[in-house]
């Protein structure tokens, strides 16, 4: 009786790390052994335990509000700037990097 509990404890945990969620604005990074396998999309995904590892990306912008700023040009003329600033992610279908010795 007392190993079934823990049989059954250890299958819920078992489940639990192998079933991921992702949204509709992520991108799963899947790594085999330590290296890319490929990129999932939204949904329920399948993760073998301690042989793959998934890495979350997200896709949404993000937008920064920046303070205005004073610019003196080179005539010395002053005038007010309003920058701004996004970010987005991006997954390459590739690795970018290449090995030494390929």
């Amino acid at each position: 009786m007392p190993y079934s509990i823990v049989v059954v404890v250890f299958l819920a945990a078992l489940f639990f790390t192998t079933v991921k969620v992702l949204n509709e604005y992520e991108r799963g990074v899947m790594f085999t052994l330590g290296r890319f396998t490929g990129i999932k999309g939204p949904g329920l995904i399948l993760v073998a335990p301690m042989v793959q590892q998934m890495r979350k990306v997200d896709l949404r912008v993000i937008v920064l509000d920046v303070p205005k700023q004073d610019v003196i040009s080179r005539e010395t003329f002053r005038s007010r700037s309003t920058p701004s600033s996004t970010s987005a992610s991006s997954i390459p279908a590739r690795p970018s990097f290449r090995s030494p010795t390929s």
